[in-house]
């Protein structure tokens, strides 16, 4: 088999996507992966039943809360969270978390 023939097979689209993510300042498929799968396990299932992860952009964490009581929470817990991701995805890979609480449904008239 030649170099050509290698370059030929076809390759996991992650690994592009990988090298593209990290391009861009992004932590890469792995952490994003992580984050967005096992929630739970990293924040708790009584935090995760609250809060959700909306995007990883660079090393920026943003959370969307279903009401400001939980947004409250969740900053005062932020250290011991960022604690778990470095633990978990690696150090530096996410050094801040932005909370926002979701708008409320207004119902329809």
């Amino acid at each position: 088999m030649t170099n050509n023939d290698a370059r030929d097979e076809p390759q996991p689209i992650s690994d592009g996507l990988d090298r593209v993510l990290r391009a861009l300042g992004n932590p890469g498929v792995a952490a994003v992966r992580t984050v967005f799968s096992d929630w739970e396990e990293l924040v708790g299932s009584e935090t995760a039943a609250h809060a959700k992860p909306v995007s990883l952009d660079g090393q920026c964490l943003l959370v969307v809360v279903d009401e400001s009581g939980w947004a409250t929470r969740f900053r005062y817990e932020q250290a011991g969270l960022l604690q778990r991701f470095a633990a978990e995805l690696g150090e530096g890979v996410v050094t801040r978390i932005d909370v926002r609480v979701r708008p409320e449904k207004r119902p329809e008239t």
